[in-house]
């Protein structure tokens, strides 16, 4: 489900492993730019420095300019 391939893309997000499984989450409309503790995947992916997730996130076109919360800006 829905549900359950946005779960993927932030376990993805916050152990860096396997990042080439956005593109297929995407294709189970996974909600890459999902807001989870005033944070979306990509900025999450910035904070812990994985950068092949943020490549691979940014490869999948989500949203650069979102930001959840504006204390914490967005991603770049």
């Amino acid at each position: 489900t829905k549900d359950e391939a946005t779960d993927l893309v932030w376990h993805i997000v916050k152990t860096a492993i396997h990042p080439e499984l956005l593109v297929k989450l995407k294709e189970y409309n996974a909600d890459m730019n999902q807001v989870r503790g005033k944070m979306t995947p990509l900025i999450e992916a910035v904070e812990r420095e994985h950068i092949e997730v943020v490549r691979a996130l940014i490869e999948q076109q989500v949203d650069l300019d979102f930001f959840a919360d504006p204390e914490f800006g967005t991603a770049l």
